[in-house]
């Protein structure tokens, strides 16, 4: 035996809720999981892991690049090259200890300069190799340079020690 209507009040609020929606089909979450009706209320959007349809002027022209995604218009990452130039000019500059200090620190710009060159030219890869080698000059350049004085401050103390 079928039931011929609600039975209590709560399936009477439910029945006048039920029947003021309408067609229950149009409801149901924007777009996704293949496709969707956009709803009464407009829109939907790409999907769940698609671009948001916005209005047009929002962004930039296809959508933004995924976090930690390369930051140019369609290539890789560029290379740090301006970072090696630094470091081993302040090691030329700044850090005069030791004859075998400065030369290293020459060299490592000469290799900076190199990778700026093939970042220009577009060798990704061979600047990369340049600015690394490059940073490695620089860091031997400052150790070089710390190791000459302190063996330059050991001797000055000595000196003075026997001295008097």
């Amino acid at each position: 035996m079928m039931n011929a209507g609600p039975t209590n009040a709560k399936e009477t609020l439910f029945a006048a809720a039920v029947a003021g929606l309408g067609d229950l089909s149009t409801y149901g979450p924007p777009g996704g999981y293949g496709g969707g009706s956009p709803g009464p209320f407009g829109g939907g959007g790409g999907g769940y892991g698609g671009p948001p349809v916005g209005p047009p002027g929002f962004g930039p022209p296809g959508g933004f690049p995924p976090p930690g995604g390369p930051m140019t218009p369609g290539g890789a990452p560029e290379v740090n090259t301006t970072r090696p130039l630094i470091m081993n000019l302040v090691s030329a500059v700044c850090l005069f200890w030791g004859v075998v200090s400065f030369p290293i620190a020459i060299v490592g710009v000469v290799f900076s300069v190199q990778a700026m060159n093939a970042q220009k030219v577009g060798d990704l890869s061979l600047a990369r190799a340049k600015a690394k080698l490059g940073t490695i000059l620089a860091l031997v350049s400052y150790g070089v340079a710390v190791v000459a004085a302190i063996i330059h401050w050991l001797s000055w103390f000595s000196a003075a020690a026997f001295s008097s």
